[in-house]
């Protein structure tokens, strides 16, 4: 990496993410709260006993500790609920932060990869509600990020600094996977591609390791018991093919513009743009495979 990424070279990421997450903040105090986000503090969090520990779908199990927290410390209201995914929020953005600066190309680029992974709407909406999406998410992506960030060291790196970024991929994943568990297909796929990455082809012994046993152990403290009486029948809901996913974060991801700001005419011409960015992508990334 050159000299560019030190925080003066890196000033339009750094006033992106400033006000990214200035947005999260204000959409935190002035968003209505959701039934979700209401049931999930009314049925796991404000209750006396510690149903933060049921073993339901709804229940993400560290977000509902954390939410535990942030209303038994201060006063329950919006901003309170959200605190624990504003935190989930600030994780995010700083691993999106450090995926860039790992880049080797110039600012604008480097901002412009920034803008694209924190700036998108479907993103946004999951890093303010009181759920545990932005947790999940946020650790997931910080897992990415010290893979990026190992791999694009330039100095030769020890087996201890292999391990230490095995053992923080591991707790990331870990967190993620107790922060929302229908996140724990898409976290064991990126920690098996991530291991691959960054373990090579013959990993020693004390790699598997560090990779394996932290998150392990991690999740077993947390959520163990949780898991040991999980339900039959939980973890249903959600599409039911390929094409509705597809579809469903296309729609979310690239949302029809706001009518009242467009006229008829400006409307439709956006309207046709959204069908553009999907194929566009599909075919950078079959072309840089």
């Amino acid at each position: 990496m050159d000299g560019e990424d030190s925080c003066s070279k890196d000033l339009l990421v750094w006033t992106a993410g400033s006000v990214a997450f200035a947005l999260l903040v204000a959409r935190a105090c002035i968003q209505s709260i959701t039934i979700d986000e209401a049931d999930t503090y009314l049925v796991f969090v404000a209750r006396a006993s510690p149903s933060h520990w049921s073993p339901a779908a709804n229940n993400h199990v560290l977000n509902s500790l954390l939410m535990r927290l942030s209303t038994t410390i201060l006063p329950p209201s919006a901003v309170t609920l959200r605190l624990p995914a504003l935190l989930g929020g600030f994780i995010y953005l700083l691993a999106c932060l450090r995926i860039t600066r790992c880049l080797s190309r110039g600012r604008l680029y480097r901002t412009s990869v920034f803008i694209c992974l924190t700036f998108c709407p479907f993103i946004m909406d999951y890093l303010v509600a009181a759920r545990g999406y932005s947790l999940a998410v946020a650790f997931l992506v910080f897992a990415i990020a010290e893979g990026a960030r190992f791999k694009a060291r330039s100095n030769p790196v020890t087996a201890d600094g292999k391990e230490v970024s095995c053992v923080v991929i591991s707790c990331c994943m870990g967190l993620s996977f107790c922060a929302n568990f229908s996140f724990a297909v898409v976290d064991f796929a990126t920690a098996m591609g991530l291991f691959v990455w960054i373990g090579g082809t013959k990993p020693s012994f004390r790699t598997v390791a560090a990779f394996l046993l932290p998150g392990l152990v991690l999740a077993i403290c947390l959520v163990g018991p949780v898991m040991y009486h999980w339900p039959h029948g939980e973890l249903t809901w959600g599409a039911k093919s390929l094409g509705e996913m597809r579809r469903s974060v296309i729609d979310a991801a690239l949302f029809e513009p706001n009518p009242y700001i467009l006229n008829d005419w400006v409307l439709a011409g956006f309207n046709q743009i959204r069908r553009v960015p999907v194929p566009i992508t599909i075919v950078v990334v079959l072309w840089r495979i």
